[in-house]
């Protein structure tokens, strides 16, 4: 009798759609994460369990996204959206923790807006911190109800 051990997991994390480059944003722009989980290295995409986005903030605080932003689109792919508004280096880091641990970290520089640009209105539902926009099942943020934007 044999048994078959999983494959190790291995985590990319697309910033903005891109998992390779670094990244700048303009404060209080959208931003797209989506972390991508493989059965080894060039497998196949997998579904996996305990999947957290965290980020770590240029003021050396930390933002964990709160429990129901973090949607799966699709098997092994799970995506969120973060408007920060701080300017500076950020990080995000992208976890599983079964069928193996695994984990990958990703840097991008959020720029201030130019001196005397207002903040654009939020349309879109956020937690309480206004960090993180909530999402549909297929990734799409949710509009704010009435908002013709």
């Amino acid at each position: 009798m044999s048994e078959t051990l999983p494959a190790d997991v291995v985590t990319s994390l697309l910033v903005n759609g891109v998992a390779n480059r670094p990244q700048r944003v303009w404060a209080y722009e959208s931003v797209p994460f989506e972390a991508q989980f493989r059965a080894g290295t060039g497998g196949p995409l997998m579904d996996v369990e305990g999947v957290s986005i965290a980020f770590l903030r240029p003021d050396s605080g930390e933002a964990i996204m709160p429990e129901g932003f973090l949607v799966r689109v699709a098997e092994g792919r799970y995506a969120c959206r973060l408007v920060p508004a701080l300017a500076g280096t950020w990080q995000a880091v992208a976890r599983c923790t079964s069928p193996t641990a695994s984990v990958a970290v990703r840097s991008f520089l959020v720029d201030a807006l130019p001196a005397g640009t207002p903040p654009p209105p939020q349309t879109h539902v956020t937690d309480d911190s206004g960090l993180f926009l909530l999402l549909t099942a297929d990734g799409a943020p949710v509009a704010i109800p009435g908002d013709a934007a």
